[in-house]
């Protein structure tokens, strides 16, 4: 990558936004990150136009199908990977149906850099 990516993580868990990040390093992405966990901070950073959003797909407070949704009603064509620690085949569809890129399981996936280089067009052999 040539610049550096703005992400933003959409998590109610500090430790798991952290793991994320961690693992998004060690896959070599150069990136600056914020973390939310409300609607309202979530609508605040999309006003910074991130890159990539990850998001949790539960939270307390907020839900990755009504992030998609907001992205939806903002006409924001940002690339959003749901990340879960199991989500059901129905709801993988669903948040596809509506517009996810890709949904990965939490724990650091094996998969991810050619995830994230397919969500930000960057898919070439390294």
């Amino acid at each position: 990558m040539s610049r550096r990516i703005q992400i933003l993580i959409v998590e109610d868990d500090p430790v798991d936004a952290e793991l994320l990040v961690m693992a998004l390093t060690r896959a070599g992405f150069d990136f600056d990150w914020q973390r939310v966990d409300t609607e309202a901070a979530y609508r605040d950073k999309l006003e910074v136009g991130p890159d990539l959003i990850f998001s949790d797909c539960k939270m307390p407070r907020f839900s990755a199908l009504r992030a998609l949704d907001v992205l939806k009603e903002k006409a924001l064509k940002i690339p959003f990977i749901i990340m879960s620690g199991s989500i059901e085949e129905e709801t993988a569809a669903s948040a596809i149906e509506k517009g996810a890129t890709n949904c990965l399981t939490k724990g650091m996936p094996a998969n991810l850099k050619q995830v994230v280089r397919q969500a930000l067009g960057t898919d070439t052999a390294s």
